[in-house]
């Protein structure tokens, strides 16, 4: 009856109550679900656009774009019973500039890999791309591409765009300024290149060469006549090519063959031509002599979502440019992509596969960790949301059970038992739990489509609307119990409390004569009356502190990660410079005045302790550079390792202890030493490890150093010397490792939970404030009536908003500096750079004037509308 009583004549604030725990608990609830989206969008995009389990890559080592020796690997790996579907794509070799003419890397770690679809099953039966923009290109048109969304940002075009591209029929060493709008490159030298076709009639000996020339010469008079060429070299010629067309490099044929092929004008045709090596030919030149290749004007049909492993850029061409410029360009590399019946349990089916194989587990490695750390910040977001709703829906719960709780004594008197008492409060709860329950799971399910975040919102395979059962249940769950805790909480008797007792800090503040608004404004904040004027006092005390406590977490760890940023030494960057694309000679690296240490090596995976970990194998060449070392030293025998300190933790080692290290020997290690190393300037896994070159060789003696670090001189030209080693060893110049600069992508979340605690912990205050006036509004009668004037009631109000302030500054703030840098040492830790955190006093005691101005806007309102109380009013309805 009692509850009944109470819904009657209080449901609206029972529903206000709900809407807004509902609203707290809906926005939590979605941070959750989203940070589950986030973590599992990579693994969900890869089930849902059929990626590969496993990709077979071999270099191409022929002098043209014959893959007659991987068509064996891919004919075997097909015949596999393992095998349920697979693709065939090709690298290209090409030349390009952004929109801004600035050269787009081909090699390193901003490089853009342009993909040639070669039998049109890539993209189609597997790794299907999922577009965010325009269309897939059609297969049957040779000058449409499809972009990743980071090959667009590099190249700065949107789909509808147009890349000027040239490809290369050969691969020259030597090194030439990338420019395809013009034929010829500032630097000369340049081996020059023709586009021709030619109908070959091979033979060998003199009675079947005389037979073949009797057959070119015909050929060539019906050639004169206007026959067809293609025709003729589809029904007589012996060279493979589609149309005979092909890209000859001037010096490298038969001097027969040359002379013709670069005498021609173009459109020219050639008489037979006799070579001993094949044969007759009829050449016809079908372009101008270039230093370089065609010129081919790709169109952006479509943007995709990235899926390569960081930082690489990737392009998709169609079976229609295999087709075409086959003969003009130049393949790389050679890739089969492979999808297994049942995953990576029948991988070792190709292990006798020709080529290199990576498994698909290898890559997803590389993208996961950067998806999971966005997850992560959403999961503390969620988790600070969760306390402060806790903070603000508490108040609320308590003012319901204190304005039940002034008829108590009645309904004591009349026969209800305490415990009834306290059953009506947690009744109460539960009604509203239950509201608010069913209004978070749809706030949660209207707000999914803004998850996920970071690099999973493109990887999402299913955008828009998602309803997550167990995070929706499981959190309308929470809401529920926890609104039924906080009720059962605030249903405990409430002692009478007075705000006049001895000793209180407002007999302090009289003591020391300070103004009367000041003492009263005081004593009105920290005294929570009886109960039927009772204030939630400690409740906005404590929000205040959390709301200050968090804006100097925030603080501190952008401080402490814009501190990492800027010193590479946190992170392992101890050089200026680092390549694995080229190794100079010694004696050229120790005679340049501008690097002051130098080191090469290698970077490879072993097994320790039957564990594989990549390491970084470095001997120094000049002056000493050697790994960062945050505890014991660094290796430097040929029997020592040392490790990071995630690995020591997963390996549950520590420094001291002997390990065994295998390659292709064996041997053991003592681990000397536990550093921090950056990520690799390869498309490789972060190394975890370091040892002497001379210790890798040990265990591979076959190893050969292959990477190249290089510190600059203190009174060398840093920017003259970096660009000279750009441009003589492609790699640009480093930046922060991937783990960090993944986090770049939710920099912005610590100001923005900044700004929204400081926004609840106003709400709060606000709250608090009416309440007061609403409940004291005796009080503040009785002052007006022993003299205080309109400001002095202002000002009031005023100091009491800034004793909530001043308390949660005095607690906040040494709190949150704590806390800011026992969480940069979490974070430090798990993304293993070196724990340096930074507390910015500076920006943190701007807190203090920034805390005081918002308590003072907050109260402005309240103050007024306290300042126009009436006493007569007030005092004649008491």
């Amino acid at each position: 009856m009692r509850i009944r009583i109470d819904l009657r004549s209080r449901w609206r604030e029972w529903l206000a109550v709900a809407l807004f725990a509902g609203l707290a608990g809906g926005l939590v609830i979605a941070a959750a679900a989203g940070a589950r989206r986030t973590d599992s969008a990579l693994t969900r995009h890869l089930v849902a656009y059929r990626f590969p389990d496993a990709q077979i890559q071999a270099g191409n080592d022929s002098a043209d774009n014959r893959d007659s020796y991987f068509k064996k690997t891919i004919a075997h790996v097909r015949t596999l019973p393992q095998v349920t579907a697979s693709a065939e794509t090709a690298e290209l070799g090409y030349c390009a500039r952004d929109r801004y003419d600035r050269p787009v890397e081909v090699t390193g770690p901003n490089a853009v890999l342009f993909t040639v679809n070669v039998d049109g099953r890539y993209g189609v039966s597997l790794r299907r791309p999922k577009l965010l923009s325009g269309r897939l290109p059609d297969p049957r048109r040779a000058r449409e591409v499809l972009l990743d969304s980071r090959t667009a940002g590099r190249f700065g075009v949107e789909p509808g765009d147009v890349i000027p591209m040239r490809v290369f029929p050969v691969w020259t060493p030597l090194d030439f300024t990338c420019d395809p709008l013009h034929e010829r490159p500032e630097q000369k030298g340049i081996p020059l290149v023709r586009g021709l076709r030619q109908i070959l009639l091979a033979c060998e000996g003199a009675v079947p060469c005389r037979r073949r020339k009797l057959l070119a010469d015909r050929l060539y008079a019906r050639l004169r006549n206007g026959a067809s060429f293609a025709r003729l070299v589809r029904r007589y010629s012996d060279f493979p090519a589609p149309g005979g067309s092909q890209w000859v490099l001037q010096g490298q044929q038969a001097a027969p063959f040359d002379r013709a092929a670069f005498n021609l004008p173009t459109g020219g045709l050639s008489q037979p031509i006799r070579t001993q090596q094949f044969g007759w030919h009829i050449v016809q030149a079908t372009s101008n002599i270039v230093a370089i290749g065609p010129l081919i004007r790709l169109r952006v049909v479509g943007i995709a979502a990235t899926t390569d492993s960081y930082p690489l850029g990737a392009a998709t061409l169609t079976p229609a440019f295999h087709r075409r410029y086959r003969s003009a360009s130049r393949y790389a590399s050679y890739s089969m992509w492979v999808r297994l019946r049942h995953g990576a349990a029948d991988l070792p089916a190709l292990g006798a596969a020709r080529g290199d194989l990576v498994p698909q587990a290898d890559s997803t490695a590389k993208l996961q960790p950067s998806i999971h750390h966005q997850a992560q910040a959403l999961w503390v977001a969620a988790a600070f949301g969760a306390l402060l709703g806790l903070l603000l829906v508490a108040p609320a719960l308590l003012r319901l059970a204190a304005a039940a709780a002034a008829d108590n004594r009645t309904l004591e008197t009349i026969g209800m038992t305490r415990a009834q008492l306290h059953a009506v409060d947690v009744m109460r709860a539960v009604a509203i739990g239950i509201v608010a329950a069913a209004v978070s799971v749809a706030i949660a399910f209207v707000v999914s489509p803004l998850t996920p975040i970071g690099v999973a919102r493109e990887l999402e395979p299913s955008p828009g609307f998602a309803f997550d059962v167990a995070a929706l249940v499981v959190g309308a769950g929470a809401v529920t119990v926890a609104l039924v805790l906080v009720g059962a909480f605030t249903s405990r008797r409430t002692p009478e409390v007075h705000p006049g007792r001895t000793g209180s800090p407002a007999d302090t503040l009289a003591r020391w004569r300070l103004p009367l608004t000041t003492i009263s404004g005081v004593r009105l904040a920290l005294a929570r009356g009886p109960r039927t004027s009772s204030v939630p006092t400690a409740a906005t005390v404590l929000s205040a502190t959390v709301a200050v406590a968090v804006v100097a977490v925030a603080l501190t760890f952008t401080a402490s990660l814009q501190h990492l940023f800027s010193t590479p030494r946190l992170y392992g960057q101890n050089w200026d410079y680092r390549t694995n694309y080229d190794v100079p000679l010694l004696a050229r690296t120790r005679a340049d005045p501008s690097i002051s240490d130098a080191a090469q090596g290698d970077e490879t995976s072993i097994l320790v302790n039957g564990r594989r970990v990549t390491v970084s194998a470095m001997d120094d060449v000049k002056g000493r550079i050697g790994p960062v070392v945050a505890a014991g030293r660094p290796p430097v025998r040929t029997d020592e390792l040392a490790l990071s300190r995630n690995t020591l933790a997963t390996l549950h080692l520590d420094i001291g202890d002997t390990v065994e290290a295998q390659g292709s020997r064996s041997a053991r290690m003592r681990i000397v030493g536990r550093v921090v190393l950056p990520e690799s300037v390869c498309d490789c896994a972060r190394p975890r490890g370091a040892m002497t070159f001379e210790a890798l060789k040990r265990l591979e003696p076959d190893s050969s150093p292959i990477v190249f670090e290089a510190r600059i001189a203190a009174d060398a030209d840093r920017d003259a010397t970096l660009a000279r080693l750009q441009r003589a060893y492609v790699h640009p110049p480093p930046g922060p490792p991937k783990t960090v600069a993944d986090f770049e992508g939710i920099r912005k979340l610590p100001v923005v939970a900044s700004v929204w605690l400081a926004a609840i912990a106003a709400v709060a205050l606000a709250h608090t404030l009416v309440t007061a006036i609403r409940r004291r509004r005796r009080h503040l009668a009785v002052l007006k009536t022993i003299g205080f004037d309109r400001w002095q009631v202002f000002a009031t109000v005023t100091w009491q908003a800034l004793t909530f302030a001043a308390l949660g500054l005095l607690l906040g703030l040494p709190l949150g500096i704590a806390a800011g840098r026992w969480t940069w040492y979490l974070f430090a830790r798990q993304i293993d750079v070196v724990p340096e955190p930074v507390t910015p006093v500076a920006l943190i005691l701007l807190l203090v004037p920034a805390a005081v101005l918002l308590a003072i806007v907050v109260a402005a309102a309240p103050a007024w509308s306290a300042a126009r109380t009436r006493a007569a009013v007030v005092l004649r309805a008491e």
